[in-house]
C-alpha cells in the first residue's frame, strides 16, 4: 500500500480502465507463486484422512469439495502454506507447465506457453518496451539485464531461445527478474502492478475512500474488514477462533 501512496481523491483526468499489459502479462505473476500440492487440514492442523492433493488432480474436480472434506481443509491449508518459492530454474511448477487441465482435457496444456502466446495474440510489446516505460534502461545485450536477472544461467538461456534482447516476450522477461526487497516481483511487474491498482483507485469516482461516498461511520466499519474475516465468513464450519486465522496471515 506505501507503494501506492496517499489517496488525494478522484482525479476524472485519470483513467481507471484496465490496461492490456496488466492483464495479459502483470497480474499472472500469480502463477509463479502456486504451489503444485493443495494441503488439506483438519481442525487439530493435520493431514485429513483423503490426504493432500495434488493440483493436476484438482482441475476441474468440484465434486472433491463434497466427497473430501469440504472447502475448510483447503483454506486452513491456504493460510499455513508459504507461496511457492521463486527458483532460477523453476518459475512455474510442473503441475500447471506438464499437466495443466489434465482431468479435462486429453492433452493437458501448458500455463507458460499459453501466457506467452496470449501476450503475442494481444499484440503486447517486447519486454525491453516495458523495461523502459519503468524506467529502467533499454537492454542491447544480454549482458544489459545482469542488474535485473543476476543469474547467469538464466541469461545464458535467455540468449540460446531469443537471440536478441529485443525479442523477449514480456511475460517471461518480467518474471525472471530478481524480486525487490520484500517483495515477490521484480522491478517491471512492481512498476506495472503500482500502476494499474493507483489508476483503479485515483480513477474511480465511486472509490470508497472518496468523501462524498460513504460517511466517516461507515468508512471505519469498512476499515474494518480484513482477509482473515473473509476467510472465517466463507468457510463451511471454521471452528477456529479469528485471531488464530488473523494471525496466521500476519
Amino acid at each position: 500500500m506505501a507503494e501506492l501512496g496517499e489517496y488525494k481523491g478522484y482525479n476524472p483526468n485519470i483513467a481507471a480502465d484496465i490496461s492490456n499489459v496488466f492483464a495479459t502479462v502483470a497480474l499472472r505473476f500469480g502463477h509463479t507463486l502456486i504451489n503444485p500440492i493443495l494441503t488439506r487440514l483438519n481442525e487439530n492442523y493435520t493431514t485429513i484422512p483423503e490426504g493432500d492433493l495434488s493440483l493436476g488432480k484438482a482441475f476441474f474436480s468440484p465434486w472433491r469439495l463434497v466427497d473430501e472434506g469440504g472447502v475448510d481443509p483447503l483454506l486452513r491449508g491456504f493460510i499455513t502454506s508459504p507461496a511457492k518459492r521463486k527458483r532460477p530454474t523453476e518459475n512455474l511448477n510442473k503441475e500447471l507447465t506438464d499437466k495443466l487441465f489434465t482431468t479435462f482435457h486429453a492433452v493437458s496444456l501448458d500455463l507458460a506457453a499459453m501466457n506467452i502466446q496470449r501476450g503475442r495474440d494481444h499484440g503486447i510489446p517486447e519486454y525491453n518496451a516495458w523495461r523502459e516505460y519503468c524506467g529502467l534502461p533499454r537492454a542491447n545485450t544480454f549482458e544489459d539485464l545482469a542488474r535485473e536477472i543476476t543469474d547467469r544461467r538464466v541469461r545464458d538461456k535467455l540468449q540460446r531461445l531469443y537471440g536478441h534482447p529485443g525479442n523477449i516476450d514480456p511475460f517471461v522477461g518480467a518474471i525472471l527478474e530478481d524480486q525487490v526487497d520484500g517483495g515477490r516481483v521484480g522491478p517491471t511487474m512492481r512498476c506495472l502492478l503500482i500502476d494499474q491498482f493507483k489508476r483503479i483507485r485515483d480513477g474511480d469516482r465511486f472509490w470508497y475512500e472518496n468523501p462524498s461516498t460513504f460517511k466517516p461511520a461507515q468508512l471505519t466499519q469498512i476499515k474494518q474488514a480484513s482477509l482473515a474475516r473473509v476467510i472465517c465468513d466463507s468457510g463451511d464450519r471454521l471452528t477456529e477462533k479469528y485471531s488464530i486465522i488473523r494471525n496466521y496471515l500476519l
